[in-house]
């Protein structure tokens, strides 16, 4: 259930942030000029300046407050692509150097050799969102699943005990848990055999969350 939540809150901020995206595109996009072709060296970080004061000019505090909500939402739409293995890092190469830019950060401010393009952080939140999505499924399947409710259980005293602050990661710490996750199991079957549910059903589950 709080995967299911916390995939779907996800989602959510990811659509949301596309939408903010789609209108300070169209705010760029209304006051763009291009540059004069025989300036082949211009550097983009000046022309990035000279079109959000143009911005500025024409639009003043919605595009502040829509610089302000993108800005705000950057760090969580970060955390969201690398958590689903979506990677933003991009290299902008030189004549001299390699600079190694985000597509989210670069929305604001681009210091890169080549300008990052809206059309890539479009593609990369579409994959987010496929991602997301495609989470979301399983993990609604698996509220309906017992043997995942009956993993969750298994693995309610490992949450516990990182709460209160016990190094999970060692393997003297790793015997102990198998030891107490064992336990745990046959105190469920114990309580769900006096409930009525057959041992033998829920047995049959035991080499599938008990390893």
């Amino acid at each position: 259930m709080i995967k299911f939540i916390r995939i779907s809150v996800d989602l959510a901020a990811i659509i949301k942030f596309k939408s903010l995206l789609s209108k300070f595109k169209a705010i760029e996009d209304s006051v763009f000029k291009a540059p004069n072709p025989g300036s082949m060296m211009r550097d983009t970080y000046v022309d990035l300046c000279i079109l959000h004061e143009r911005c500025f000019e024409n639009f003043g505090e919605e595009y502040k407050t829509l610089r302000t909500k993108i800005a705000e939402s950057i760090p969580n739409v970060r955390r969201i692509a690398y958590s689903v293995g979506i990677f933003t890092n991009r290299q902008s190469v030189g004549y001299n150097s390699t600079i190694n830019v985000d597509l989210f950060n670069t929305i604001l401010e681009d210091h890169g050799h080549i300008k990052t393009k809206h059309f890539s952080r479009f593609d990369a939140l579409n994959k987010i969102i496929g991602s997301l999505r495609q989470a979301r499924r399983y993990a609604f399947l698996n509220l309906f699943n017992p043997i995942h409710w009956l993993s969750c259980c298994l693995g309610l005293p490992l949450l516990i005990l990182k709460a209160v602050g016990f190094d999970t990661d060692n393997e003297a710490y790793q015997i102990r848990y198998s030891i107490i996750k064992l336990v745990t199991f046959f105190l469920y079957l114990s309580i769900a055999t006096y409930f009525g549910i057959s041992s033998e059903h829920l047995a049959s589950m035991a080499g599938k969350v008990i390893h």
